[in-house]
């Protein structure tokens, strides 16, 4: 599912510029994925983008729990080293547009470990646990750790809105990261 008109208001409300910036730390974190789906030897058949992620469908060969937390974990690693990159370069060239890609990399990265059902986070967890456990405990399990995820996120949007004396600007992503999402 494609949403451009979504993604057309993100680019009127952030500008050309951020933006751009902001696609290629998610472009990065994508080809993250992409490349352990290609290590663990299963086939991309469709990537499905909307306003606020990207879901790449493959072909799941029998491909072992272990691999699939690689899977997971692969497109926040790629971001990390994005930042990392994006922070080496920061020591010779001061530049807002490097500082919003590092800054960008790091979202994208710690927001996708979050372990909720839909994110990288709660596909690792979920496949890591499916290693030793059977997928009913495991489903319960990130059931357990989604829930005190949502709770953190929902407290910190009370407490953002509080602080920032009714602003709701940042208090948004909090709310957002507090609704449920797509499965495992």
């Amino acid at each position: 599912m494609f949403a451009p008109l979504g993604l057309l208001f993100l680019f009127l409300l952030e500008g050309a510029q951020s933006f751009l910036i902001m696609l290629a730390a998610a472009l990065l974190h994508e080809c993250g994925h992409l490349a352990a789906i290609r290590q663990a030897g299963a086939s991309v058949m469709r990537v499905d983008i909307d306003v606020l992620s990207a879901c790449i469908v493959y072909a799941n060969e029998r491909i072992p729990p272990k691999s699939e937390v690689c899977i997971a974990l692969a497109g926040p690693l790629f971001n990390l080293l994005g930042a990392l990159a994006g922070s080496l370069l920061l020591l010779g060239v001061r530049s807002t547009p490097v500082l919003l890609f590092v800054a960008a990399n790091l979202f994208f990265a710690f927001v996708n470990l979050i372990p909720v059902r839909g994110t990288d986070g709660g596909s690792a967890l979920f496949y890591a646990l499916l290693q030793s456990h059977p997928p009913e405990t495991c489903a319960r399990v990130c059931a357990v750790a989604a829930g005190v995820a949502r709770a953190v996120f929902a407290l910190l949007f009370v407490l953002s809105l509080y602080a920032t004396g009714g602003n709701i600007s940042v208090a948004v992503l909090f709310l957002l990261l507090c609704m449920p999402r797509g499965g495992y």
